[in-house]
């Protein structure tokens, strides 16, 4: 089974939902944020499960003592070592990697 790739304002939207749930005030009033596509999306309690989208956003949660919230990550990522064992969620497209390597960027 190959891990599942996720369309870019998705991916924007979910980010943006891990910076505002990390970095919201900690009181229980309604959070909300309105992704790339105009939609608003509300969370009515800080959120307890993460989805990192990127190698780097997973390191950041494990400095920030978060690593346990986490329960999906993306193909690489690797570091710290725990990191490891969390289910993928997406992977690098191939497409992707061919378009940019033809341009010399990878």
């Amino acid at each position: 089974m190959q891990p599942l790739s996720l369309p870019r304002s998705l991916r924007h939207g979910c980010c943006a939902l891990l910076l505002l749930a990390l970095t919201g005030p900690a009181s229980a009033e309604e959070r909300s944020i309105v992704d790339d596509m105009g939609h608003t999306v509300r969370l009515s309690a800080p959120a307890e499960r993460i989805v990192s989208l990127a190698p780097h956003a997973s390191e950041m949660l494990f400095a920030a003592g978060a690593g346990d919230a986490i329960v999906g990550a993306v193909e690489y990522t690797d570091y710290p070592p725990q990191a490891v064992e969390i289910p993928r969620v997406a992977a690098t497209s191939p497409s992707t990697t061919s378009a940019f390597s033809r341009y010399g960027r990878i």
